[in-house]
């Protein structure tokens, strides 16, 4: 968080105490989680947007107290869809080590997307569900990421 001048006469210490209030971290240090080091600055070169947050790569600017509230669910929004992509490759990756169709005997052969496009379209499910209506012994593999 900026609390150079020009973001400081904008209201930056309310906005900072905010942030401090809602992770429960003092500023200079880490969140108990480890997920989040509240740090303040002079000044980050943005004073036309004053005041200014950064987050990562992300810059917030023209700031009010208000919006930390939706910055932060905005954040966790991102980790938990990260978390769901990471899980969704892990499936993906152990689908195809204990479902290798090449080495079946001949019959019915279901394959489900787990491409990008199939996870959009919500093949987990589809798979999950599958799984359940075949009873393969890969659901209880899948059930137990």
């Amino acid at each position: 968080m900026c609390l150079g001048t020009a973001c400081y006469v904008k209201g930056s210490q309310n906005i900072v105490d905010r942030i401090a209030s809602e992770l429960s971290v003092d500023v200079g240090k880490t969140s108990a989680d480890g997920k989040f080091t509240l740090e303040a600055t002079r000044c980050i070169g943005a004073c036309g947007l004053a005041p200014v947050l950064t987050v990562n790569e992300d810059v917030y600017g023209r700031l009010v107290e208000a919006d930390v509230v939706d910055i932060l669910k905005k954040i966790h929004v991102m980790e938990v869809c990260m978390k769901s992509l990471d899980d969704l490759k892990n499936i993906r990756e152990n689908t195809y080590k204990n479902m290798d169709v090449r080495n079946q005997e001949k019959g019915t052969r279901i394959v489900v997307g787990m491409a990008t496009c199939g996870i959009a379209a919500g093949a987990k499910d589809v798979l999950i569900q599958l799984f359940q209506k075949l009873r393969l012994k890969v659901f209880l593999m899948l059930k137990s990421l």
